[in-house]
């Protein structure tokens, strides 16, 4: 009966399902070690816009970590009260008007990637500059699934935007414990992507694709390898193609460009 009723939510209620219970077992065993931790900002949880589920090609996009997001004293008081459910609701609404997808203008940041890459999918076309789009691109941008590999930022992010005084024991619990359950299986399981675009290299892989079967793709010599890999997700009923690329801030570092790593991704997507 259970699995019944999951058949017929959406994905993102399909991921409530899964990330409630263990949100709420995490604050029952962490919620001092989050208080102390010197964490300003709550957790970023992934979401899927309105439009992911019924479009043709469901294309999910991981960052690396997010510096600012929903204030940590607004998650507290809301988990304390067991209100999770609004919590993921201010935190869903966070990135779901057009403008805030838009903010960073033409700067090389995730969402001016995710962005520029997803209607470079999805239209055939590179846009130099986001803010000349059309309104049914603004449409498909309503297709993309989102997240991040961390659900609290980097101590290094938190250091680089001049964030508060870490507390190193506190922030481990708190960052271990969220990695029991955040992982990229449960992406794929309750999202069911057709293809993920990991953009970033900085984690653990090992124990972000635990419970995966994927299938490394050997590439062409003439395709640079330390810019791109490339494999698909084994599973019973589907496969899912994974996409890993470096955070689009080290592009400059590596001799790169958004519109060049759009077309590897393009190439194997």
């Amino acid at each position: 009966m259970a699995e019944a009723k999951k058949e017929n939510m959406n994905s993102n209620e399909k991921y409530q399902s899964f990330i409630i219970p263990k949100l709420q077992e995490f604050w029952k065993n962490h919620r001092d070690d989050y208080r102390n931790s010197g964490l300003s900002d709550g957790l970023y949880i992934p979401y899927t816009f309105d439009r992911y589920d019924n479009c043709e090609k469901k294309i999910f996009y991981i960052g690396q970590d997010a510096p600012y997001w929903i204030k940590a004293h607004c998650m507290s008081a809301l988990f304390e009260e067991n209100n999770i459910q609004q919590y993921i609701r201010l935190n869903n609404d966070g990135m779901r008007p057009i403008k805030k997808r838009l903010a960073w203008g033409n700067q090389t940041s995730f969402w001016t990637m995710v962005v520029k890459t997803h209607l470079y999918l999805t239209t055939n076309v590179w846009h130099n500059d986001i803010y000349k789009i059309s309104e049914s691109d603004k449409n498909l941008l309503d297709t993309i699934g989102w997240g991040n590999v961390h659900f609290i930022p980097l101590r290094q992010t938190i250091t680089r935007y001049g964030g508060g005084d870490i507390q190193p024991q506190e922030y481990n619990a708190v960052d271990n414990a969220l990695k029991d359950f955040n992982y990229l299986q449960v992406i794929v399981e309750n999202f069911v992507p057709d293809t993920v675009v990991i953009l970033t290299k900085m984690f653990d892989s090992e124990r972000y694709y635990k419970g995966l079967n994927i299938r490394w793709w050997t590439l062409p010599s003439n395709i640079p390898s330390r810019l791109i890999q490339v494999g698909d997700i084994i599973a019973k009923t589907k496969s899912t193609r994974l996409i890993r690329v470096y955070n689009p801030t080290y592009y400059k570092f590596c001799g790169t460009n958004m519109h060049d790593v759009a077309d590897l991704i393009k190439l194997y997507a």
